[in-house]
């Protein structure tokens, strides 16, 4: 399989997609890429709920992006008005891919409830061994139906259940070849189970000549991502992973549940912390945005 060489090797930017009700993460995923190594960072906007967002934004230094509507239509075009979760529409998850139209020739897209241990330096050199890498492989059954699973087991062994799409690196022209795949029709959602946006991803990486790893796989030495809920480690949050370095975790989304036994709470804590102070810093801060911090503050006991 080929693959496309990079010009820049320290040139990638930093993605998320968010709205106001992910407030927190958004927080926490701002002020910890701030202290560790404060990569350029985009924000693609879920819906137009996003007052809060656009004020943490401001403050970061984070773009807003401005969306381009191929890819709510693909999404349309796959899935309809079904929905993902309640009251959610299952190709609003499609505005993910805004990450090919940036000007930025390689770039990491992370789910806004990952927060960054370490700085991301020691991705640098994977842009150029590869097309698309992700940290994790999805769940088995979230991406595709069995009848899928044969045939994409047949095209490309390597996909097996698909890819998590909540941390991938990439470049931009990954997505170049999709009006050819003839993948942007509702019989494709046949193939497709519970996850939009990695179960189209995954399999659009199957049907292409693309060059697709996981990030294990192209480096050994660390873990791209860990979750949370795994963690053995209540104080940060990470698993016990022997000499491999945690570059980042997923934490848990039952924290929005309020449960405050979770590892998950304790390693946000420092993230809050300091984010409080370095927006109190921050000239013509948005005051709704401070009101926010201050209360997710509470909510963590601080």
């Amino acid at each position: 399989m080929g693959f496309s060489m990079f010009i820049s090797k320290k040139a990638f930017s930093l993605f998320t997609m968010c709205n106001d009700f992910r407030f927190n993460s958004l927080l926490t995923l701002l002020e910890s890429n701030r202290v560790n190594g404060n990569r350029t960072f985009k924000v693609i906007p879920f819906d137009e709920d996003i007052s809060l967002v656009k004020g943490l934004c401001k403050a970061y230094g984070a773009e807003l992006i401005e969306l381009n509507p191929q890819w709510d239509e693909l999404g349309k075009s796959v899935y309809g008005e079904e929905y993902y979760r309640p009251k959610v529409s299952a190709w609003r998850y499609f505005r993910k891919f805004n990450v090919f139209n940036s000007e930025d020739e390689n770039f990491l897209f992370l789910d806004s409830n990952v927060v960054l241990f370490e700085s991301l330096d020691e991705l640098d050199s994977l842009f150029t061994e590869c097309d698309i890498a992700f940290a994790n492989r999805s769940a088995n059954g979230r991406n595709f139906t069995e009848s899928a699973k044969l045939l994409i087991d047949k095209i490309n062994p390597y996909i097996l259940e698909g890819f998590n799409a909540g941390f991938w690196l990439a470049n931009s022209n990954f997505m170049k070849e999709l009006s050819s795949t003839k993948l942007s029709s509702s019989s494709t959602r046949s193939l497709l189970t519970l996850s939009p946006e990695q179960s189209f991803l995954s399999l659009y990486a199957c049907m292409t000549d693309k060059n697709v790893k996981l990030i294990r796989d192209l480096d050994r030495s660390f873990v791209a991502m860990a979750s949370a809920e795994i963690s053995t480690k209540a104080e940060t949050g990470r698993k016990n992973l022997g000499h491999k370095k945690v570059l980042s975790m997923k934490w848990s989304g039952k924290y929005y549940h309020n449960d405050q036994n979770l590892p998950s709470a304790e390693m946000l804590v420092p993230f809050v912390e300091s984010s409080i102070s370095f927006l109190k810093s921050e000239e013509d801060i948005n005051p709704e945005v401070i009101k926010a911090a201050n209360s997710y503050a509470k909510e963590l006991g601080l």
